[in-house]
């Protein structure tokens, strides 16, 4: 009898197996798949089945689970509390090799590495964290600078990412400068010297609890199409902060507050919504006005100092896509006066 059920099970797997309609991963290397854009990706349930799945739940019930609802102020009072951990001073690179353009021209590197891998954006934050982290504790000289960069984001892949490249396209991307066995070597100095905390809040999850706090309000009216182009350029801003090392004075979700409060001003929002926006800020982020104001001040000239480069634009090309309404495109005269002014 047991072996009749045994055969039983065998046989129902490999019914399974034959009628599955997903496709299995391949074992390739990621930089192979770099060349193939339009490679479809491995799921375990059909696009139709899929939507007759979701077409069954209540939309009520599917906004209420998706979003966390129930949770989001918690969440979000547990990431303001835990960013305060990370926190470091302005002066962190002081006495150590690497300078503050250094950094700046790595990060400017790591963000065309990133898109090259097309990486999800909380990799590219977890990177320039560890990145900071490690530069504060001035043990990596600047002759190991870029093997530390492309370590750090060797780590946040694994951290962030379903599937990573491979190491070797590490090796790849630094034309060989850095070997596998130094990346590994350093992983380890990276793990062991951070205690392998890697838990650091972004400002990215803070602009999403902004952008979930201003469209869930219906008191506010906001406007969905014209909100995107605010939301993905206050993503823009926040990103632009990762390349000055001044930024660390604030925390993530002071940059998120800042990037936002711009990007309302800068695309044209009504001043009623702008007032509304920012009392909604300083209640729910236990913050103060003159806090958010000298933020505000700081992501605006940070904005403005790499408005006037010619050189290390990855972060404004980045943006040039589609993908992010171009929302790079839209800084113009007028805009860039609008920053003086709240850098002022």
């Amino acid at each position: 009898m047991i072996r009749s059920r045994m055969n039983q099970t065998v046989n129902r797997k490999q019914d399974v197996a034959k009628n599955a309609d997903y496709a299995k991963p391949s074992l390739r290397t990621f930089g192979t798949t770099l060349m193939k854009e339009n490679a479809a990706e491995p799921t375990l349930i059909s696009k139709q089945s899929a939507g007759e799945v979701v077409k069954e739940i209540p939309r009520a019930v599917t906004d209420k689970e998706v979003k966390c609802l129930e949770y989001f102020k918690d969440i979000c009072a547990y990431l303001l509390h835990h960013e305060q951990k990370f926190k470091l001073t302005e002066d962190y690179l002081v006495g150590g090799e690497p300078t503050n353009k250094m950094r700046r021209m790595l990060v400017d590197w790591l963000v065309q590495v990133h898109l090259r891998f097309r990486l999800v954006p909380e990799t590219l934050h977890l990177t320039v964290f560890i990145l900071d982290q490690m530069l504060a504790h001035k043990i990596v000289g600047k002759e190991n600078l870029q093997l530390l960069g492309v370590s750090a984001m060797f780590i946040a892949a694994k951290f962030e990412e379903v599937f990573t490249p491979d190491i070797s396209d590490y090796e790849f991307i630094t034309e060989n400068s850095v070997s596998k066995k130094q990346i590994l070597q350093m992983e380890q100095m990276i793990l062991n010297t951070l205690n392998f905390d890697l838990s650091a809040p972004y400002s990215l999850s803070f602009n999403r609890f902004i952008s979930r706090l201003i469209t869930e309000n219906e008191s506010l009216n906001v406007d969905q199409s014209s909100y995107y182009l605010a939301y993905n350029m206050s993503k823009y801003f926040a990103e632009l902060a990762l390349l000055d090392s001044s930024i660390v004075t604030i925390t993530p979700s002071r940059i998120a507050m800042a990037s936002t409060v711009i990007s309302l001003k800068l695309c044209g929002f009504s001043k009623e919504i702008d007032e509304q926006v920012t009392r909604e800020i300083i209640k729910g982020f236990q913050t103060t006005h003159d806090e958010l104001e000298y933020c505000v001040k700081l992501v605006s000239s940070i904005a403005l100092k790499q408005f006037s480069q010619t050189k290390m634009v990855a972060v404004k090309q980045k943006y040039q896509s589609s993908k992010f309404g171009q929302v790079s495109n839209m800084i113009k005269a007028e805009e860039i006066e609008k920053l003086k002014e709240l850098s002022a």
